[in-house]
């Protein structure tokens, strides 16, 4: 009976588990993967428009940073503000977003989008 038990918490937990990951996927529909080309249209500005834009657009300028165009973003990127920004460092929370930060396939697509020389796609 007590296996029996534990079988089922077990198929339970795993199940709950699962779902998680499979929804949390689908809803981020994050795809960071190096060997493909970042699109800076498709996946970069979104990403900052989500993230980002609420305290560094034209009005806010948190910092004296705006992200409304890509001119503006690829300085950033090129460097290096933007990536170090967003990355945990020795252990320490990142510095941006404020409230949360990045899940790593978005850190991810940030860094691969930078390596693939900053593309405007």
């Amino acid at each position: 009976m007590k296996y029996c038990r534990t079988l089922q918490m077990t198929i339970f937990a795993s199940l709950m588990l699962s779902c998680n990951k499979k929804s949390e996927i689908q809803a981020n529909n994050c795809n960071a993967d190096v060997s493909r080309e970042i699109s800076f249209n498709k996946e970069i500005m979104p990403l900052i428009s989500r993230n980002c834009l609420q305290c560094h657009d034209s009005k806010n300028h948190y910092d004296g940073l705006v992200f409304e165009k890509y001119e503006q973003i690829a300085s950033s990127a090129k460097s290096g503000e933007l990536y170090d920004s967003v990355i945990s460092i020795n252990g320490y929370a990142p510095k941006m977003p404020k409230g949360g930060k990045l899940t790593d396939c978005e850190t991810n697509l940030i860094k691969f989008w930078i390596q693939q020389g900053v593309k405007n796609n």
